[in-house]
């Protein structure tokens, strides 16, 4: 199990601002003029988390939602997972015009480490209120990003989910012990998910 420490506000910043540098180098062209760059917020409103426990439970109304690899010795192997549903953008924008797609989560305890939790592209639809281990998606076993943790709220980079037209939202995944986030469905809105999106506005 690999736990990322963060140290300082410094470190915190570094993290941050190297997250945003590899959007932008995995998908802007600089020799491209493609028109001023647009940045819109959006509010995640579909996620559940699934276990393998109780594979026939759904829990799309939760207010919260984890990730979680729990092997006990001589017990079962209890793994829960989080999908995340990506709100589309207009029709007028096409996916080569996005340069950068960041998703951020709210833990539900303040602390300054957190074990790895990785984003993985969701390759078969799903729906919030229906949604369980047994009913889960097939996801995309590559990680697409791993998590970076900033003061309270873990970021992903979710570009791909948005580029490659077979995508249908992320899947959070962790090979360490129980994580829980704030999920749509809490009180306070300002803890609930979050993703912010960058695109080429046309001209």
């Amino acid at each position: 199990m690999k736990i990322i420490p963060v140290k300082s506000f410094a470190a915190t910043l570094m993290a941050l601002c190297a997250l945003c540098v590899a959007c932008d180098e995995r998908s802007a062209d600089p020799d491209d003029d493609l028109g001023p760059v647009v940045t819109v917020k959006f509010d995640i409103t579909e996620d559940a988390m699934i276990q393998s426990a109780v594979p026939d439970v759904g829990y799309g109304t939760a207010n919260l939602v984890r990730v979680a690899y729990v092997d006990i010795v001589g017990g079962p192997l209890s793994i829960t997972r989080t999908l995340i549903g990506l709100p589309p953008l207009p029709d007028s924008v096409a996916a080569d015009r996005i340069t950068r797609a960041v998703l951020r989560l709210r833990v539900t305890e303040d602390r300054d480490w957190y074990f790895a939790i990785t984003a993985h592209r969701v390759v078969q639809p799903w729906f919030e209120d229906s949604v369980t281990w047994r009913l889960a998606p097939q996801f995309d076993p590559a990680d697409m990003s791993l998590g970076v943790l900033i003061e309270g709220w873990v970021y992903f980079d979710v570009l791909d989910a948005y580029t490659d037209p077979l995508s249908y939202g992320v899947m959070l995944t962790t090979t360490g012990p129980e994580q829980d986030f704030c999920s749509s469905e809490d009180p306070f809105p300002i803890r609930r998910p979050r993703l912010s999106v960058s695109y080429h506005e046309n001209y």
